[in-house]
């Protein structure tokens, strides 16, 4: 069983990753995350697999069971959520473009390691 977190819950979110992660039943959804509340709510309403709504990303990165995070929010997002999920020891899947220039997704690559 992985344990994941979901931080951003937006189209990307609700339209391809959250209906994908609902159907394998080898995944725990136990956390989405989002700034805006409504629509952390919206996608536990509209994907019951999620067990917990919250509006802080560190409440995820610091439970020892979440494996692994999907960063599905906007682009210039991405490089500070990613690289303090890396740091926190979590697998990470980083939505495209993982950052706004080369030099950042350098940083993240080597981070990564």
């Amino acid at each position: 069983m992985k344990i994941i977190a979901v931080i951003g819950c937006g189209r990307i979110a609700n339209k391809q990753h959250l209906p994908a992660l609902s159907k394998i039943d080898e995944v725990r959804i136990k956390y989405a995350c989002d700034l805006i509340p409504e629509k952390a709510e919206k996608a536990k309403i509209d994907f019951p697999k999620i067990e917990n709504v919250i509006t802080d990303y560190h409440v995820a990165l610091a439970d020892p069971e979440v494996d692994a995070v999907y960063v599905l929010t906007p682009n210039f997002a991405h490089y500070t959520i990613t690289m303090d999920a890396l740091k926190a020891g979590k697998h990470v899947f980083c939505e495209k473009p993982i950052t706004i220039n080369y030099a950042l997704s350098c940083e993240m690559a080597e981070e990564a390691k």
